[in-house]
């Protein structure tokens, strides 16, 4: 065991809580909500998360239980990185995204979909993010669902999270109703 040197700080929650970086968070929030403003991210990212009536996931009826928009708007990369791949049934989508510019208010549980005791989804419930795309007249355009593929990374000097994404299946439909 080595002992602690006294010329360096040992960052505490109270004062990491306290800290300069954390202050600035709201005015990097605002900031960054101007893009949204201006109309330049012409979607909208939502948490959300459904219950199934018959007690397991997939069984008896799907019912959304939170629908959570996350904002400031995330940044998107772009959906470039979903490629469409035609199978014998349909045209298919494959591939990830990653979301960045997430404001470093949220935590690291709730961009996970955990509650507020830290547990994740029970047996009964699904959760995932959603990308609502707005079309030119502002109608939701399409709802496109994705699960994670890695966990949420903390990034304190941009004041940001950032999440890889990858696209998943049963998408709501573009009213927000789960099929």
């Amino acid at each position: 065991m080595g002992c602690r040197d006294e010329r360096f700080t040992l960052l505490t929650p109270a004062e990491f809580k306290n800290s300069l970086a954390r202050k600035l968070i709201p005015v990097v929030d605002g900031i960054r909500d101007l893009r949204t403003q201006f109309g330049l991210r012409p979607y909208q990212v939502r948490l959300i998360r459904t219950q199934w009536t018959g007690g397991k996931r997939g069984l008896g009826q799907e019912l959304t239980v939170i629908d959570l928009p996350i904002l400031p708007t995330p940044l998107i990369s772009d959906l470039t990185g979903v490629a469409l791949t035609v199978t014998p049934s349909a045209l298919e989508e494959l591939g990830t995204i990653v979301l960045s510019e997430i404001s470093g208010a949220y935590s690291d549980d709730m961009l996970l979909g955990k509650d507020d005791q830290g547990n994740g989804p029970g047996p009964d419930e699904d959760v995932w993010y959603e990308v609502a795309l707005l079309g030119p007249t502002g109608e939701i355009a399409a709802r496109r669902r994705f699960v994670w593929r890695s966990l949420p990374a903390y990034q304190a000097a941009q004041f940001q999270w950032l999440i890889t994404l990858e696209r998943a299946y049963d998408d709501r439909t573009r009213a927000g109703d789960v099929r």
